[in-house]
């Protein structure tokens, strides 16, 4: 059966983290976005079968694991030594994702899947009106965080693998590829232990938080979910109640101090 957007849409509520109330019906500045658009047509490479044929197949893959029509999507490599991936969307039936060509080189076939869903997830769960604001309230970045948990779900089952999804996020936080690397998600998460003031382990100004929580999150995730069968094996009482303890990492490590 073809899938729509609304089968995307519904499909992630089952995993959005309850924190997470950023839901928008309408999204920011279409005329922005499209201004934005033409530029990345002018300055960057379109994702396509015929120009980057291993790119476009790992989109395939991730629209189809996330329930998400694939011409909803439009998807650039632009050059630049940043590691960076970003999401824009002016309406509520298209969105355009681009990514700097040190991430794409960076990262092998399997973990990029991890980060288009991730970028996809903003799409879906309608992040992208909240995006749009501006703001500098703690709530404002308080949600922008929690935000990050609800992607990264998404991201972990476009890859399906939770190895590949923490390589991904070690190679995007240290910059360097597998030949420097020896992966060990449990060492990567433990260095969160290792903070003299864990109040203070994320700003509060800070979009994102950081890398051992959302590591520690996902692993959560992953125990208590049955990726493979996204969305109808996800239990939605047990989500709730792993969404407790991420809450509570987020207390003790970032917004005790705001709460």
């Amino acid at each position: 059966m073809a899938q729509t957007l609304d089968d995307g849409r519904a499909s992630a509520e089952h995993v959005r983290f309850a924190s997470d109330r950023s839901r928008h019906h309408s999204y920011g500045d279409s005329s922005r976005v499209a201004h934005l658009r033409d530029a990345f047509y002018k300055t960057g490479l379109l994702i396509t079968d015929q120009t980057t044929p291993s790119l476009s197949r790992s989109f395939d893959v991730v629209c189809d694991r996330l329930c998400l029509p694939r011409d909803s999507v439009e998807a650039f490599v632009y050059s630049s030594p940043e590691i960076q991936a970003e999401c824009f969307s002016g309406s509520l039936d298209q969105c355009t994702v681009r990514f700097s060509s040190a991430l794409v080189n960076l990262l092998d076939e399997a973990e990029f899947t991890f980060v288009a869903g991730h970028e996809l997830g903003h799409f879906l769960f309608g992040h992208g009106g909240a995006q749009n604001e501006e703001s500098s309230s703690i709530e404002h970045f308080m949600q922008l965080r929690f935000q990050e948990i609800s992607v990264d779900r998404l991201g972990l089952i476009a890859c399906a693998d939770l190895k590949i999804a923490v390589q991904a996020m070690i190679k995007t936080v240290s910059g360097l590829d597998s030949q420097h690397l020896r992966f060990n998600a449990g060492q990567f998460i433990s260095q969160l232990s290792s903070l003299s003031d864990p109040s203070q382990g994320d700003a509060l100004g800070s979009t994102h938080p950081s890398m051992f929580m959302r590591c520690r999150a996902l692993l959560w995730f992953s125990m208590d979910t049955e990726i493979n069968g996204y969305p109808g094996s996800v239990d939605r009482k047990r989500i709730d109640a792993l969404d407790k303890r991420v809450a509570a990492d987020f207390s003790k490590y970032v917004d005790g101090p705001a709460e």
